[in-house]
């Protein structure tokens, strides 16, 4: 038999450091975990899906809230902030209760939430 006993014995490390494992860095993406279907239907509203899900203990205010909006020192619109419990507020016209058309906004921004 030629090379030996026929066994497939694999050589000796001659002294190679082992690497050690290699780190992970963090992953500061999109998950998309906020858009997610969690259960039954969803929180879906016009046919797109809500970063937003009420809480429980949402209720409307009993005190009458207003947003002035200013552009400049000029007051354009009086918006009335009291008939429901929560108000979306963005850049996406369809489902937004506040529109805003900030550049630097997203489309479904923020969420004025009452309890």
């Amino acid at each position: 038999e030629e090379g030996g006993s026929g066994s497939n014995n694999k050589p000796a490390d001659d002294g190679e450091a082992k690497k050690p494992p290699p780190t992970h860095k963090p992953n500061f993406g999109l998950s998309g975990a906020l858009a997610k279907d969690t259960g039954g239907g969803g929180n879906v509203y016009k046919g797109v899906v809500l970063k937003f899900q009420e809480p429980p203990e949402a209720r409307s205010p009993n005190t009458l809230w207003r947003f002035y909006v200013f552009k400049g020192k000029e007051m354009i619109e009086t918006l009335h902030i009291s008939k429901q419990s929560a108000y979306l507020c963005g850049r996406n016209k369809d489902i937004c209760d506040i529109y805003m058309a900030h550049p630097s906004l997203s489309g479904q921004h923020a969420v004025l939430q009452y309890r």
